[in-house]
């Protein structure tokens, strides 16, 4: 049974844990991906080559460390310095994201005890911050790192779901984009979306090892989604800041907006996400979407 919910904010322990296999799967996720000619190195051809992608070997000569020292950075075993990550993550491409996702997980996963300190982070969302959601007039919520949705608006209860009136476990973005046949509908890059909605809960697992609610989230969504258990696969790290959206609304029709994430100062984790017109078109449907609806906020 679910607990009821504090009045004010809560903290989570600060005190982190990860497995040092972590580093080693999405490092060699991140090998597969590329042959050695990509990285100026010579092709082996045939059935010489019995691996996918770079060798270990392949990624310490093009990263200028020894073979050794690759290996421990992939197992876990040492803390690399911040040149050598720089290095591991120029011979494999990765992106701004997956590079600090990488300087993270090799800061968490080394040592005796693999444990780091984080900040402690916010898990209620506070009241001042409900108003002033209410107040803002365009759709908007508020997101812990789970994608938990903690606040919103009438006009994104109109927009997307009716928050409300879902079990509080269901109100979760990732879990409404994987499994909820509305939201499957309503964005017109579903797969897209799906593809950044994981890579985000990825980047969420190495920042937020400690959280047993994440992984709970996750095992649920490998048993219930196949999508989410494929696109997992991949590995791919992504951190929600800005972008634009197209979405396809059963009663207004397309609407293409800008969305921007606000961190909220003073409570680490949570997340404001705003959504505006793109063009005049979608702010009048916006503005018919919100008189239509009359959906009371939280």
């Amino acid at each position: 049974m679910r607990r009821p919910a504090a009045s004010g904010p809560r903290t989570v322990g600060c005190v982190s844990q990860i497995p040092r296999s972590e580093i080693g799967e999405f490092l060699r996720s991140r090998r597969a991906a590329l042959r050695p000619g990509d990285v100026g190195l010579p092709e082996v051809q045939g059935s010489l080559r019995r691996v996918p992608g770079l060798r270990r070997e392949e990624v310490a000569i093009a990263a200028g460390v020894s073979v050794d020292h690759y290996q421990r950075v992939e197992q876990g075993r040492v803390t690399p310095s911040s040149s050598v990550v720089r290095a591991i993550g120029a011979v494999l491409r990765l992106t701004d994201d997956e590079l600090a996702h990488l300087a993270h997980l090799a800061r968490v996963g080394s040592g005796p005890t693999g444990q780091v300190v984080g900040p402690r982070r916010t898990e209620v969302s506070p009241p001042h911050l409900r108003h002033l959601v209410d107040a803002l007039g365009l759709p908007a919520y508020v997101l812990n790192a789970r994608r938990d949705v903690l606040a919103w608006n009438r006009e994104a209860a109109a927009l997307f779901v009716d928050f409300a009136a879902l079990p509080r476990e269901c109100r979760n973005l990732a879990w409404l984009v994987f499994t909820d046949s509305r939201l499957r509908e309503l964005y017109a890059d579903w797969h897209d979306t799906a593809r950044r909605v994981a890579g985000v809960l990825r980047w969420a697992e190495g920042e937020h090892p400690d959280d047993d609610e994440l992984r709970a989230l996750l095992r649920r969504l490998e048993a219930a989604s196949p999508d989410f258990r494929s696109i997992r696969a991949l590995r791919e790290v992504a951190r929600k800041c800005w972008g634009t959206k197209v979405l396809r609304h059963p009663v207004v029709g397309q609407l293409e907006l800008i969305y921007q994430d606000f961190a909220v100062t003073g409570h680490p984790g949570l997340e404001l996400v705003l959504f505006v017109p793109q063009d005049e078109p979608t702010a009048e449907r916006l503005r018919v979407l919100g008189s239509w609806s009359a959906a009371p906020s939280t």
